[in-house]
Parts: structure tokens; C-alpha cells; sequence
């Protein structure tokens, strides 16, 4: 008898435990540790506008410091994806194209330099270029990933496309309508 109600009491101190925490870290009131409730985070958001409101210079500087320490700040679609402009999966799709279009470029110089440099040679370039057939390759399924992207851009219509060139080529930021519609489109290619 005894180690049941010893067993009950505990029961009501780990729910008196759980009551607590929710209480003081606003957690949800089961007791889980996933987090703040909804209405924690309401009044935690209203808190930081009113602050934010109240010193903007000093906030402006401080969050953008906070932003710069993200991960992807680095790039344009990372940035867009830190303040909630864009996904995860339109991120990836967006920094993939970057990288494409860049290394697209890359051949195209040097494959170009190579063949019009010196083209009475028999080795047709500088010798600086790596125009092995293991490059030609790498370069043909680059240059066939790139012409896939840019097709599907292409049947976006040619407001998507220049949106999206424009992010990628000057991080100019235009129709973020436009640009999310060209990352949506890239992400499921």
C-alpha cells in the first residue's frame, strides 16, 4: 500500500513539475520541451516590435549582424530564406542554378579561349586549359544541365526568367512573386 501511494505522490510532483514549466518558460502545458506555445511566441513577437519601434537604429544593426551569422547569408536566395521570402526547397533550387549558370560560364570562356586563341596549333590553345575529354564531358553535362534550367525558366515566360537572371547575375532583387515562381519551377526540375 505504501509504495502505491508513493508512486501517486510522484505522479502528482512530475504533473506539478510539468504545470510549472509551462507556466515559466511557456511551454506547452503537457510538459513537452518542443518549444513555446503560439501564445508565447504572440506576445514574445508584439515585445520585440515594441522594441524594435522604440530604438530602430540600434536594432536595425543589431538584427542585421544577428542575420549576417546565418549560414546562408551569403547569397542572395540565402538571405531571402532567412527572413521568410522563400523556402528551403526554392533556396537549394536557387543557389543550384547559381552554381550552374557560374560554372556554365567558366567552360564557355575556356573552351572558347582554347579554340579561338590558337587555332593553327595542332593542341588548338594556351596550355593553361584543360580541354581533356574528361573536361569536354564534365563541360557537356554542365552546359546540358544549364540548357534544362534555362528552358524551364523560358516557359515561365520571360518576365520569370529575367526576375530570376537578374537575382542570379546582379542580386538585384525585382518581383518577388516572379522570382519565387522561377525558384518553384527549378526546384522541381
Amino acid at each position: 500500500m505504501a509504495k502505491a501511494s508513493r508512486k501517486a505522490s510522484e505522479r502528482r510532483a512530475r504533473k506539478r513539475s510539468r504545470k510549472h514549466r509551462a507556466e515559466v518558460f511557456g511551454l506547452a502545458p503537457e510538459g513537452r520541451l518542443d518549444g513555446p506555445t503560439t501564445h508565447t511566441l504572440d506576445r514574445r513577437a508584439e515585445k520585440i516590435i515594441e522594441t524594435i519601434i522604440r530604438y530602430p537604429e540600434l536594432a536595425v544593426q543589431t538584427i542585421g549582424r544577428d542575420l549576417a551569422l546565418q549560414q546562408y547569408a551569403g547569397t542572395i536566395f540565402g538571405r531571402l530564406q532567412i527572413i521568410g521570402a522563400i523556402d528551403w526547397q526554392q533556396r537549394l533550387a536557387g543557389e543550384k542554378f547559381t552554381t550552374t549558370l557560374k560554372q556554365y560560364r567558366q567552360g564557355m570562356s575556356k573552351y572558347l579561349s582554347t579554340r579561338t586563341s590558337n587555332f593553327e596549333s595542332v593542341g588548338g590553345g594556351t596550355g593553361t586549359e584543360d580541354l581533356s575529354p574528361a573536361a569536354l564531358k564534365r563541360f557537356k553535362r554542365i552546359q546540358k544541365r544549364y540548357d534544362y534550367a534555362r528552358d524551364m525558366l523560358n516557359q515561365c515566360g520571360e518576365d520569370v526568367e529575367q526576375a530570376v537572371m537578374n537575382a542570379v547575375d546582379r542580386e538585384i532583387l525585382g518581383d518577388l512573386a516572379l522570382i519565387k515562381a522561377g525558384l518553384d519551377v527549378l526546384s522541381r526540375s
